[in-house]
């Protein structure tokens, strides 16, 4: 089965990433794994920014919900 961008959830960590994501149509989520305030990466386009990919795993549920509502 073909997947189109507004089906997916990409998950990123680099403002380039999330901004291609973003042209795209993709709903991007960020894990911030670096030196950048979370600031520029919602700036980049990123709906929410986690610290770590064990706080993305615990409200997965909850992005699931708000990537479908959108």
């Amino acid at each position: 089965a073909q997947i189109h961008p507004h089906q997916a959830i990409v998950i990123e960590n680099s403002p380039l990433g999330i901004e291609a994501a973003d042209r795209a149509g993709t709903f991007c989520l960020a894990v911030n794994t670096g030196p950048l305030h979370e600031d520029r990466l919602l700036a980049a386009g990123a709906r929410a920014v986690f610290s770590s990919c064990s706080q993305l795993a615990e409200r997965w549920r909850e992005v699931v919900e708000i990537a479908r509502a959108r």
